[in-house]
Order: structure tokens, then C-alpha cells, then sequence
């Protein structure tokens, strides 16, 4: 018998996934459970307002990384790409690359898994981080012995455990009787599928599940989130315009008063139901109607707010000028815009560190699978900046010129598509210049501008009269 999961530090990563997920969800009344708490016993009518600063970061981080598609190089060996760019295509893989961006911001960790359908074909995919569990090696905590993925499957009122266990070169399939958190008892797979084997050999030296941190220290496994110092901003921001609302909604209808006997006392006139007041003449003054307000000094409470938005900015590594929100004004340059989002394009590079390892070992691993002789691509990344197209060829141009690249590099730089398409451009390229050399070649016969002025000679006479 075993708890599932089995250790509190897993049931700890798992709650800190859920609550960063209702963060990036907008569901903080959920994510802040304590303010919402507060909120219920102190007004009910209270509308709690929520600031999703953590989405904005999280789509921010997507957006640099993979919102322009990355381009797999192979080497000069492959001679035929058509099979990776099949893989590439049928995967979705830019896609899935986005989609496990936005995920693994918030979660700290994204998990990437190959295998092999029952068609033959190579599947790469992202599972959720939430049902995977490592088991690593007590001497070195970067050496792992296992993978577990394991998820709840229900029939009836009975829950069960699915386990797929991976290790290097073979999965070992389980399924298990789940009691409350307790695994009790190991039951036949049957139960859910038909003829599926206890173990399966992969035929691969390796995992086939791999998982990518957000960013983490060399003296931990697991990542960590973007959101992971940020939960007290977030919560006080929300606070803070929450409280502001219910200021200005309180002031919005103010209550009128209005001097003494102006009210009828006898009855025929119920003055609750006027809001009204009487009040006495002040000294030296005529007592007048006028409306009650209140200076709540609100000035401050937007400075705060000012101050809490600044340091999300700081502390998440975000460039204002992602949002065009930058006091210096608008970027007059693609270089320009780079150098204010140094900091912000330091956090994308460190996230793409972990993916570009990730995503060369998923092709190795699809490559074994598929029975191929393995070979590494590389990754050529983008920033993720709206590029400077005039920029950019001016760069190329010089590059050119100066004879440190080649036009098929420059194509490949300047247009995207697969090496397909830049050969095709290179041979339109190729044809173009053999045209324009050829009719270059058969010069048409220059046109004799002194037959036109008189064969060189001065003129019988004056083409104009002077006066």
C-alpha cells in the first residue's frame, strides 16, 4: 500500500500548479483565498476585482519565445527533409510549443513525451506536469532512476490509478485501486483495455519523457514559476482597486442635507425615504441644502497602485515597453526596442536554453523510434520582436557585401520557410541573374548624342536669339 501521490513535496508541486493556473485564469478570488474570505465576512456585495498581471506575463514570455516559429537546421547529410518537415507538420509542433510556453510560465514545468501510435506514426506531445513523478537518484540529484505518469481513471463510484512507468528503454503499465489517497490494491489492466501488455520494450536508450523547467537552481529537479514572488503584488493590486471601487460606488450617490424645518415632522412624509438630513446653521452662516461628501485622499491609494504595477514590471523581468507603457516614448528602431528589453529578452534566452535541449532530444528520440540512423538538429530562434524588415535587409546587404554569408543564408534569415522553399527561391534567383546577364550581353546599339547636336560642331545658328 502507497499514498498517491506518494510524497508531500509531489502533493505541495501539485497545489502550487493549480493555484498559479487559477492566476493565469483570472480565478483569483480562488488563487487568494484568504482576502476573498475577509472580503465575505466584511460586505458580501463587495465585487472583488481582479488585475490578471499574471496572464499578461505568462503570454508575454509566449509571445517572445515561440510566437515566431523556430527552424530546425539538419545537417548536410540529410539530403531529404521531407520526413522531419512531415513530423514538424502532423505534430502541430508550433503550436504545442506555444500552448506548453503559456503552461509552463505559470507552472514552472512542462513535460514533453514521444511515442509511437499504433499506425507507426511518431507522436510528439506536452502533457500537464501534474501527473508526472520522478524518481531520482539519492546520491545525485541530477541522475533519474524512473518516470512515473499517473492519472485517475473512474468507473462507477470506483476510482483507480493508471501508471505508466518509464524507464530507459522500456514502460512498465500498472493500474491500481485507489481509497481515498491510499493505493491499496494492484488490479488487472483489463478492466480499462484490451491486450495491453504489462511492459513494453521501447527499444530506445532512453526516456521517453523529459521535462523542461521554467528556470530552476543546479539544487533542485523541478522549475520554477514566473509567479512564484509575485503573489503578494498580485493579491494587493486586487486589494487596493477593489477598495477604490467600493469608495467611488459609496460617493457616487451622495446624500443630500438640508436646514432645519424644511422636512415635514408630523408624519405625512417619511424622510428615509429621501436620504435626507437636517442639520443645524452653522455659527455665522445660513444653514443651506448641500450634499455630503468625503475627501478620501484617493490620490495616494493611485500612487500606490502606481508603485505595486512598477514592481511587477521589476521583479518579473517585464519591460514596460512590451506594452508600449515605457515613460522614454516609442522605439525608433528594431535595435533601439532591443536594448529596452534587454532584461525581458535575458529571461526569454534562459527559458530558451532548456526548450532548445528539449526539442533537439524529442527529434533524436522520434528519429530512434522510427528505426532511423539519429542525427541533431540545430534550432534557429527567433526574438520574438516585430522585425525591422528594412533593417534587417540593410544588414543583410552589408553581410553580402562584405562576403561573411551566403544568399542562401541571407533567404533563410530574411523569408521563412523550409529548405524546400529557399532552393526553389534560389533557383528563381539564379534564373533572374542568368536573364539580366544575357541581355546584358547583347547590348543594343548606343544611341549617337553628337549626330543630335550637330556632330560636335557649333551650330550655323543660334538656337536662341538673344534679345
Amino acid at each position: 500500500m502507497a499514498n498517491f501521490p506518494a510524497t508531500n513535496e509531489d502533493k505541495q508541486r501539485i497545489d502550487d500548479y493549480r493555484t498559479n493556473e487559477d492566476i493565469f485564469l483570472g480565478l483569483h478570488s480562488t488563487a487568494f483565498a484568504k482576502f476573498s474570505a475577509l472580503m465575505a465576512k466584511e460586505q458580501k456585495s463587495l465585487i472583488y476585482i481582479v488585475c490578471n498581471f499574471g496572464a499578461l506575463i505568462s503570454k508575454v514570455s509566449a509571445d517572445l519565445l515561440f510566437g515566431e516559429q523556430i527552424k530546425f537546421k539538419w545537417p548536410k547529410e540529410v539530403k531529404d527533409t521531407k520526413w522531419f518537415d512531415e513530423l514538424i507538420e502532423n505534430n502541430k509542433l508550433h503550436t504545442r510549443n506555444y500552448e506548453s510556453a503559456l503552461s509552463n510560465s505559470y507552472h514552472g514545468d512542462s513535460v514533453i513525451k514521444v511515442r509511437q501510435a499504433e499506425n507507426k506514426k511518431i507522436i510528439i506531445e506536452y502533457i500537464t506536469p501534474e501527473i508526472v513523478f520522478v524518481n531520482l537518484d539519492s546520491d545525485n540529484i541530477n541522475e533519474t532512476k524512473s518516470i512515473e505518469i499517473a492519472w485517475i481513471k473512474q468507473q462507477g463510484d470506483t476510482k483507480y490509478v493508471r501508471k505508466e512507468i518509464h524507464y530507459k528503454g522500456k514502460i512498465v503499465n500498472e493500474l491500481w485501486l485507489l481509497n481515498g489517497d491510499i493505493l491499496s490494491e494492484k488490479v488487472d489492466l483489463g478492466i480499462f483495455y484490451d491486450n495491453m501488455p504489462e511492459e513494453q520494450n521501447t527499444g530506445v536508450d532512453d526516456f521517453l519523457v523529459k521535462i523542461i523547467p521554467n528556470w530552476k537552481t543546479s539544487n533542485r529537479f523541478w522549475g520554477i514559476s514566473d509567479y512564484n514572488d509575485l503573489h503578494s503584488l498580485f493579491d494587493e493590486a486586487n486589494n487596493r482597486i477593489t477598495r477604490l471601487a467600493d469608495i467611488l460606488n459609496r460617493h457616487s450617490n451622495p446624500k443630500l442635507a438640508v436646514p432645519r424645518g424644511v422636512i415635514d415632522k408630523k408624519g405625512q412624509v417619511r424622510t428615509q425615504n429621501f436620504d435626507l438630513f437636517e442639520v443645524v446653521a452653522t455659527t455665522g452662516g445660513v444653514a443651506k441644502p448641500e450634499y455630503i461628501t468625503w475627501d478620501a485622499s484617493l490620490e495616494a491609494a493611485f500612487k500606490e497602485i502606481d508603485k505595486i504595477v512598477e514592481f511587477v514590471f521589476l521583479f518579473s523581468e517585464t519591460s514596460p515597453s512590451v506594452f508600449g507603457m515605457d515613460k522614454g516614448g516609442t522605439a525608433e528602431s528594431g535595435r533601439a526596442l532591443k536594448f529596452r528589453l534587454l532584461r525581458t529578452l535575458a529571461k526569454i534566452s534562459r527559458k530558451k536554453n532548456y526548450y532548445d535541449e528539449a526539442l533537439k532530444w524529442a527529434m533524436v528520440v522520434a528519429q530512434k523510434l522510427a528505426k532511423k540512423t539519429p542525427v541533431i538538429p540545430k534550432i534557429e530562434w527567433q526574438d520574438g520582436i516585430p522585425q525591422d524588415t528594412f533593417e534587417q535587409a540593410q544588414i543583410e546587404e552589408i553581410r553580402l557585401r562584405s562576403g561573411n554569408t551566403s544568399r542562401e543564408s541571407s533567404i533563410r534569415r530574411l523569408d521563412s520557410g523550409s529548405n524546400d522553399d529557399i532552393k526553389e527561391e534560389m533557383e528563381k534567383i539564379g534564373s533572374e541573374t542568368k536573364e539580366v546577364t544575357s541581355s546584358i550581353g547583347n547590348k543594343p546599339p548606343m544611341l549617337d548624342m553628337s549626330k543630335l547636336m550637330g556632330g560636335g560642331k557649333e551650330p550655323k545658328e543660334p538656337m536662341m536669339k538673344k534679345e
